[in-house]
């Protein structure tokens, strides 16, 4: 039968299939190999996205942008944090940043990875107006507005126009802030809010409302606001209970603190 198939010049198809194997077993390899290493950079390339209901905060330090002559002169570090639906920080988690003005370091769009408290972070310099500034992690996005100072905030005074005592819970009382630099000088331009925040945790204490509950600093460096007293907790708490608290101005990324401001019950 071999002798026929060589006189007919039909070759055994197997032995002609295992050779052409052999002679591109290396070409193979090569395209094996190949798409392993696409697959791998793909791999790479994809970000880590967090579940669906997770949220992410953006907070900045100096909370302005500091500007001399058009030139900004202090980097600002932009933090990041992603969270579950309950709170919890997420760690290994992708984060983008983007800017409206400035350079980032890592440039803009550079998945950056979340640390173990959820944290990413990113630099802002060379921004010539305040800018606004974006974190992306999958379906989250959050921005913030910098606004542009001649210097950063050291020292923040809450004064009040009226004496700190609730007489009746339709009283009003008007404050006024006041940012200063590390020289004591005032700052304009920079975003203040006004807060309660209990001091001395009576579970009784007042609420309210601010109007502004946040607002930029004039050329003296100031603002004013009033307190409008929240009427449900204040006939609740303020009549045969201590409903006293205390409340407090700070910068937009909660670093510097004004002395806290007593508001005492003078109903009881």
């Amino acid at each position: 039968m071999r002798h026929l198939r060589r006189i007919m010049g039909v070759r055994d198809v197997g032995s002609g299939l295992d050779a052409t194997l052999r002679r591109h077993r290396g070409v193979f390899a090569v395209v094996a190999a190949g798409g392993l290493l696409l697959g791998a950079l793909a791999c790479e390339d994809s970000d880590t996205v967090p579940p669906a209901d997770s949220t992410i905060s953006l907070s900045a330090n100096p909370a302005q942008v500091i500007i001399e002559n058009n030139v900004q002169v202090l980097p600002v570090t932009l933090i990041a944090t992603v969270r579950n639906s309950i709170g919890v920080p997420l760690p290994g988690q992708d984060v983008r940043f983007t800017t409206t003005n400035g350079v980032l370091t890592p440039p803009p769009s550079t998945p950056i990875e979340t640390d173990s408290i959820g944290n990413a972070t990113a630099i802002l310099t060379a921004a010539s107006q305040g800018p606004q500034v974006t974190a992306t992690a999958g379906k989250a996005t959050v921005s913030l507005t910098l606004t542009a100072g001649s210097a950063a905030v050291c020292f923040i005074t809450l004064t009040p126009s009226d004496p700190q005592t609730i007489t009746d819970c339709s009283d009003e009382f008007d404050f006024t802030v006041l940012a200063e630099d590390c020289d004591s000088l005032p700052v304009d331009g920079v975003r203040i809010f006004l807060e309660f925040n209990n001091a001395s945790n009576n579970a009784n204490a007042v609420t309210g409302n601010f109007n502004p509950s946040n607002a930029s600093t004039d050329t003296d460096g100031t603002f004013t606001t009033t307190l409008t007293l929240n009427q449900t907790t204040c006939n609740d708490n303020c009549t045969d209970k201590d409903c006293g608290t205390t409340i407090r101005a700070k910068d937009q990324s909660g670093i510097v603190f004004s002395p806290d401001v007593v508001l005492v019950d003078g109903i009881q």
